[in-house]
């Protein structure tokens, strides 16, 4: 899949120049030079002998990044496979063929896919350039000015920098192997961190038994971020002939809500989250691959819903939701100001009412994609059966490159031919990855008509 399934890492070192440095950092005692002897807790330099203690420091990072995500890079290939539902089963590509060269080149530029610690650390750098924003955004940041200007807004944005939440382990790795960023354990950043009582400085959740309940129910981003920012048509067989990543556009205004056992204790908390859609023409020169199905159809269309975590905490969040008119007569309080923002949310008249025709979640105007719906769109059961999403490819054909849209763009296929989310997947515990949610966690978003 795109980087728009895989959320947002920044990456944080521990003040490390490089892997290869003969002066890295150790623990007491420090490192020795070429030949030399290690402290306690350090790890010696070419020749040398390591003291008390030994892989501690830079050589136990070393040795967590060789499983970490960011060195893998398997979260990709992990939604890709067809093992996993993926987009290979409409294709029959194999997953390693498709790569980033803009994320996976180390930062001298050299033709290679091979991540390196040059990527984050450069010796020197003031600030460090391991703790500068823009060096986890040259990856993460969602592909256009647009979302990273949504992502500015952030309140957090003007005091942090990414590596503020990010720490080691989220960039690192911390020894174990995942096989998406979504698996527990795997990001380890979250809002609970710092909002919690006690912590000087620290904003606290309100103290009272309705915070009390959504917070073991809801994350705080669901209610406190502004949006899901979703990737629009991405062009795989451009990705594929060109190494170029193309999309057609972003949705900067709405958000999913999908299940997620994000902590892998089994309580699963309603979560935003995020769609992103492919396409692929297998009619070219270029097509590696035989992928025809038995109705001679070139086009492949797909689509992802996964857990995202919106880096858009914002005062208009929070002001939609307070400012949201009630709704009088409502099933639950949704007399109440603000509770209609979930509880009987706008789109919930045209979720519930679709399925002949299907509600366009993308839509094509004959010049660009635009999405029809914004706002809250709770992910029902049965969502294939009630969206579709239109396609688009560029006017001069498949795999001609990246270009600027509106104007260039022609309809592909309505689909999509195939849906994927972690119910898709292959175990273990397919709610880490995020589901739909059922009838009953549905209703408590848009209740069926009287």
């Amino acid at each position: 899949m795109t980087r728009g399934a895989l959320g947002l890492l920044c990456a944080l070192a521990l003040g490390v120049a490089g892997c290869n440095s003969t002066q890295s950092a150790g623990g007491s005692g420090g490192s020795a030079g070429t030949g030399g002897t290690a402290g306690v807790g350090g790890q010696a330099g070419d020749g040398g002998t390591g003291g008390m203690g030994g892989q501690g420091g830079a050589a136990g990072i070393r040795a967590d990044f060789e499983t970490s995500l960011h060195n893998t890079r398997v979260g990709m290939v992990y939604w890709f496979a067809r093992a996993n539902g993926g987009m290979e089963a409409l294709i029959d590509v194999d997953p390693g063929r498709f790569f980033c060269r803009k994320c996976h080149n180390p930062s001298d530029g050299a033709a290679s896919d091979i991540p390196s610690c040059a990527d984050c650390h450069e010796p020197g750098s003031d600030p460090p350039k391991h703790l500068q924003s823009d060096t986890c955004l040259g990856c993460h940041g969602r592909g256009s000015e647009a979302a990273l200007a949504l992502q500015a807004m952030d309140v957090h944005g003007g005091t942090y920098s990414c590596a503020g939440c990010h720490k080691s382990n989220d960039v690192h790795g911390n020894g174990t192997e995942y096989d998406s960023k979504l698996r527990p354990g795997a990001v380890e950043a979250r809002c609970e961190t710092c909002h919690v009582e006690g912590v000087d400085g620290a904003p606290e959740p309100p103290d009272d038994d309705y915070h009390a309940m959504m917070h073991a129910a809801v994350d705080c981003t669901l209610c406190h971020a502004e949006n899901a920012t979703s990737c629009v048509n991405c062009h795989l067989d451009d990705y594929l002939d060109n190494q170029e990543e193309c999309q057609s556009g972003e949705v900067l205004d709405w958000k999913f809500v999908m299940k997620w056992d994000k902590n892998g204790d089994g309580n699963e908390v309603y979560h935003p989250a995020s769609m992103t859609t492919v396409k692929y023409n297998c009619d070219r020169d270029e097509n590696p691959a035989p992928c025809v199905d038995q109705f001679f159809d070139p086009k492949k269309t797909f689509a992802v819903f996964a857990p995202y975590y919106a880096h858009t905490v914002t005062q208009t969040a929070i002001d939609e939701i307070v400012n949201t008119p009630g709704v009088p007569g409502a099933a639950f309080p949704g007399d109440l100001d603000g509770c209609a923002y979930c509880h009987g949310a706008a789109n919930c008249d045209a979720i519930l009412e679709a399925g002949d025709p299907k509600l366009k979640l993308i839509e094509f105007n004959g010049e660009t994609l635009v999405n029809p719906i914004d706002g809250l769109i709770p992910l029902p059961a049965d969502y294939q059966d009630r969206f579709a999403v239109d396609f688009v490819e560029w006017a001069e054909g498949p795999g001609s490159g990246c270009q600027e849209p509106p104007g260039n763009l022609v309809l592909f296929e309505v689909g999509p031919d195939l849906w994927q989310t972690g119910e898709d997947t292959a175990p273990p515990n397919k709610a880490e990855l995020g589901r739909p949610l059922t009838p009953t966690e549905f209703g408590r978003f848009c209740p069926p008509a009287p």
